[in-house]
């Protein structure tokens, strides 16, 4: 059984207790990569974690990274950023977006890890060959909605998080709807109170000055 040793970042969205220097900013559909002798690790951890997407690279794979990347286009910055290594993109296929990034092991072993709430049939790998030089890491061979048995377990796992979210999500804007309807039937009803409130006032105002008025006459209000 062929073993794949890979550091997978499978909860970028929680609070990391690691400390990363380096500067990364998504802005679609530009990146910012500035990192000053940071181990690639945490570079690519800060990028998971502001693209919301997962990566995975081969263990003792951790070169230290110098780079100025200032507002560039995903593709380019990663290619700027990962120079000749060997990776493969991974993208939504409906919308175009970029749900995943797998660095090559050695041999063109990789294990491919997918964004929260992307589907496998959705999904086309794009394979990133170094330049045409000798190289010891080769391009992998998976095929397109390929994935293996562990980034299925991952695609399982972000969707069925996902569904919990967008659960908690309309459970919060039913219980927000029905206290906003509470409101309006209280604050019509306190209208209609008050509305009630000045029209016995003013009746009783113009029975007063009608009474007034026929008492300056000699007269009586009428019964």
């Amino acid at each position: 059984m062929r073993t794949i040793f890979t550091l997978q970042f499978a909860a970028l969205l929680f609070a990391s207790t690691t400390s990363i220097a380096a500067t990364v900013e998504y802005q679609h559909p530009d990146l910012t990569i500035i990192a000053k002798q940071e181990p690639l690790d945490a570079v690519l951890k800060s990028i998971g974690k502001e693209m919301r997407i997962y990566i995975t690279i081969p263990s003792g794979l951790n070169p230290t990274v110098n780079v100025d990347i200032e507002k560039q286009p995903v593709k380019q910055a990663l290619k700027t950023l990962l120079g000749d290594m060997s990776y493969s993109l991974e993208w939504e296929e409906k919308t175009g977006q970029l749900v995943g990034l797998t660095i090559l092991a050695a041999g063109g072993e990789s294990a491919v890890a997918g964004a929260s709430g992307s589907r496998s049939q959705g999904l086309s790998v794009e394979q990133i060959a170094p330049p045409p030089v000798a190289s010891s890491i080769g391009q992998g061979t998976g095929t397109k909605g390929e994935q293996s048995e562990p980034a299925a377990a991952g695609h399982d796992s972000a969707m069925a998080d996902r569904d919990a979210a967008m659960a908690e999500h309309e459970a919060r804007m039913e219980t927000e709807r029905a206290e906003h309807e509470a409101r309006m039937v209280e604050e019509r009803a306190a209208q209609e109170e008050r509305m009630q409130v000045e029209v016995e006032r003013h009746d009783a105002e113009h029975a007063a000055d009608l009474e007034a008025y026929l008492g300056s006459k000699g007269l009586q209000m009428p019964q």
